[in-house]
Parts: C-alpha cells; structure tokens; sequence
C-alpha cells in the first residue's frame, strides 16, 4: 500500500476541504440549536428597552414586568401601558446617526403633549460621544418635555445655544458634546416619527385625527386641529361649525 504523502498539494486540498466542511456543519448546527434562545434574548431585549422608555429599568424579570404593564399593543407598531394605574402611549421611532442606525422608544402622557420616558439604543455610534445617547442621564433629559406647539412636534435635541428662536425650553434638550450628527440624528428621528404618530397620539390622548371634526359638550361639530382640545367628546360628520 502506498504511503500518503502529506507533503503533497492534493493532500492539502482535500484536507482544508474536509475542515472547511466539517467546522461549517458544526457551526449550522450550534446556530440551529441556540436559535430558539438567541429569538427569545432578542425578543427579551426589545421588552427591556421598551420598559426602559417607561422609567422601568433593572428589572429582574422582564417578561412578566412587559406583560403587567404592556396592557395592548395597535396595529400601527405603539403600545398601550399602564404605569401606576396611568395610561402611557409608547411610540418606536426610528433614524440614522453617524455610522449606522438609531432606534428607540418615546413614553407619551396621557395629556398626548408632554414626554413620560425615552429610550434610544445605536448600532455603532462613536464611544464616548455619540454612544452616549444609550445612556440613561441623556434619556431622562426629555421626561416632561413638551411634544407639540399645536399641530407641530417641536421637542428636538439642539447643540446648546443653537436652538430655534422663540422655542421654549421646555420642548428640547441640549445635544450630547462633541456628537453633533449624532445628536442631529436624534433630533430628526424624534420629529419625524413622533409627526408620522401624530394621529395616533391624537387618538390615544382622546382627539381627533387629523382633519376629522369633533363634537363638544353641546353637540355641535367643530373643526378640529390634530389635537382636540381636553373638552371633545367624541368625532363627528356632521356640518362643521367654524368658530
């Protein structure tokens, strides 16, 4: 019987074929059988940072914090909660930083105006600098902050002393230093998501969406902004009353 020659380069081949194979099957397979559990961390992951939109955060067990307070979930994506016996709407917005994506979640008070809690989470934004916007003093900048100056979502995230003139300060937060695009990011993520939500915003706090009228207490129809005023009673049809 001949002796193999390991020298040789069809030896070489068909043994880095051979491993190639053999370390790729042991790959699919472990990546097959953690699947399930990998699914389950995303999944979990995404509950903890909706949570954390909610000020609720180092929580032992996520799941069954999500399900207590998560009590519906609306075709368009945002979340009913009930935190301390108070309905807060949770709206994802999405955007674009430095290197790659933002993503995250905005709490909104029942007034439909005002910030309840933020989450905003990054791919690969600088460390130091713009990661920092993962960071829970950034995020808690925004609790109480005012959404809209009437139909318009004005809260925005500003380099300080470069906020639009006559924005009150009660409707944005300074930029994170040295993360200007970053910040800017933020900035656009918020205002645009939170004005794509706006209809759902106006129903969640009781309004009416968008060009639809609203009946008041005494039954006539009126024009209605994007956010009712706290007297509507409900939508309507019929002839609107200008006033």
């Amino acid at each position: 019987m001949a002796k193999l020659n390991t020298n040789s380069n069809a030896y070489t081949i068909i043994y880095a074929s051979v491993m190639v194979i053999v370390v790729a099957f042991l790959l699919a397979f472990v990546a097959s059988s953690l699947k399930e559990t990998q699914d389950a961390n995303v999944e979990r992951d995404k509950k903890s940072q909706i949570l954390a939109s909610l000020n609720i955060r180092e929580v032992s067990d996520v799941d069954a914090k999500y399900e207590e307070v998560i009590t519906s979930k609306n075709d368009d994506g945002t979340l009913i909660a009930n935190v301390d016996g108070e309905e807060k709407l949770v709206v994802p917005v999405k955007g674009a930083g430095l290197w790659g994506p933002l993503w995250g979640y905005v709490a909104i008070n029942k007034d439909g105006q005002t910030v309840y809690g933020v989450f905003f989470n990054h791919e690969s934004e600088t460390a130091g600098l713009g990661a920092r916007i993962k960071e829970q003093w950034f995020q808690d900048l925004f609790m109480g902050k005012k959404i809209f100056d009437g139909e318009n979502v004005v809260l925005g995230v500003y380099k300080k002393g470069k906020a639009p003139a006559g924005l009150s300060a009660d409707s944005y937060v300074d930029a994170v230093t040295g993360a200007t695009l970053t910040s800017n990011g933020v900035n656009d993520m918020i205002q645009k998501c939170l004005t794509d939500y706006k209809d759902a915003i106006a129903t969640f706090r009781g309004g009416c969406a968008g060009d639809k009228p609203c009946c008041k207490g005494n039954g006539k129809c009126h024009k209605a902004d994007a956010m009712c005023d706290a007297q509507v009673d409900s939508c309507c049809q019929d002839t609107i009353i200008n006033e």
